[in-house]
């Protein structure tokens, strides 16, 4: 009885240990998050980045101003992201600094092409900042996986005009059949531009799922280029096991637009449990071998991003109750070491680097900031949330 009581003692003490922490994370500053990073990691000052062409049917667009970004906000949205209801996410304009959310025209006919009742999500600015592609998906379905295989690649100004479909669910089979694939697992994602402008890199790829989550490891995702305006569509990457499985995700350029960084199992078993964030030449062909940029820690990287001037690097790694974001030093061709890594926040969600390098601007996935997003500058203070507080509303895949 005594060791019953005793037991039970402590697992109250616990309780109530964990209770009292969770209260006062809720009731920390909502202004400020993460750690205080005295200097931005840095490599040594990068390569010259390539000229930017800008489009015929795009010249007269005004591009967004530096200092503002495409950011997708959804007012009060179901907690289910694979639920098939709810407030869906549009594409919004925000000053990267800190304000309101704007409609991307003051012509509610512009605004409302770009932004249906569907969800419109993964909005990225193209280098000369005058377009952006997007994904469009059915409504209610705006978490990343269960949104995989059912959402479309559109095109648009910054300003609402020349929206178009630019890569759909029916090209996406046309590859599965091509490759092999089963049409029915079939997958298209990540979309980023090439710092020329003239197209993207993305995933094309397959899964099995449990329920709307595609089991990505167990089937086989592989990085393509693709011309956002001839519609040409060129295979990087060709890396898969005896099984046909492999892993190759989160694809985006360095700013020189040499190499596409990436996530993914290693060359040895491209189907794997731990990843690493690699790179391949940009015009490879079907490429099965890679380098490696980290293999560091023991759980795998997301999202990962060079800064613009080519200095640093930036990724988030999930875990089971934190979702870290670190930054560290890039230079091609060299692998970045744990050692130098700075942690920008234990919880710091989808990361993404202004215009200038000089901050790094990311969604916070904790409690009771519900996706609110903050922008940390190096300067010895904790990030400073940019977002309205307090707000219903939440914000992703911002691109500064």
């Amino acid at each position: 009885m005594l060791l019953v009581f005793a037991a039970g003692a402590f697992t109250m003490l616990v309780v109530m240990a964990l209770t009292g922490w969770v209260i006062l994370q809720l009731k920390k500053d909502p202004t400020a998050s993460g750690d205080a990073v005295d200097t931005r990691p840095m490599g040594p000052v990068a390569e010259a980045t390539v000229p930017t062409s800008v489009p015929p049917g795009a010249s007269s667009v005004a591009p967004l101003p530096p200092d503002q970004m495409l950011v997708s906000v959804a007012d009060n949205p179901p907690l289910d992201p694979c639920g098939g209801s709810g407030p869906a996410l549009d594409v919004m304009v925000m000053d990267n600094k800190g304000g309101e959310p704007r409609p991307l025209s003051k012509d509610p006919a512009r605004d409302a092409a770009v932004n249906t009742s569907g969800e419109e999500i993964w909005a990225r600015l193209s280098p000369d900042r005058r377009r952006f592609v997007f994904y469009r998906a059915p409504t209610g379905k705006s978490g990343e996986h269960c949104r995989y295989m059912l959402q479309e690649l559109w095109i648009a100004n910054v300003d609402g005009t020349g929206v178009r479909k630019i890569f759909s669910n029916e090209q996406k089979r046309a590859v599965a059949a091509e490759q092999g694939w089963p049409a029915d697992e079939s997958l298209q994602g990540h979309a980023d531009w090439s710092p020329d402008g003239k197209h993207v890199v993305m995933v094309l790829g397959h899964a099995p799922s449990i329920g709307p989550i595609p089991l990505l490891n167990q089937g086989e995702t592989e990085l393509f280029n693709f011309d956002v305006d001839s519609g040409e569509l060129q295979q990087v990457t060709q890396r898969r096991d005896a099984k046909g499985r492999g892993l190759s995700s989160d694809p985006s350029y360095t700013p020189d637009g040499s190499t596409i960084v990436f996530v993914g199992c290693p060359d040895a078993q491209p189907s794997c449990d731990k990843t690493q964030i690699l790179s391949v030449p940009a015009d490879a062909r079907k490429a099965s071998r890679t380098s490696i940029v980290f293999d560091g820690h023991d759980s795998g990287a997301n999202d990962v991003y060079v800064s613009p001037d080519g200095r640093s690097i930036a990724w988030m790694e999930p875990g089971i109750l934190d979702t870290n974001l670190f930054v560290g030093p890039f230079q091609l061709g060299h692998k970045v070491d744990p050692d130098d890594l700075a942690l920008v926040d234990a919880h710091g969600g989808y990361a993404n680097w202004t215009h200038d390098s000089h901050h790094l601007v990311y969604s916070r996935l904790w409690l009771t900031d519900r996706f609110a997003l903050f922008s940390n500058g190096f300067d010895k203070r904790a990030s400073r949330r940019i977002s309205p507080a307090p707000t219903q509303q939440v914000f992703v895949t911002p691109s500064p």
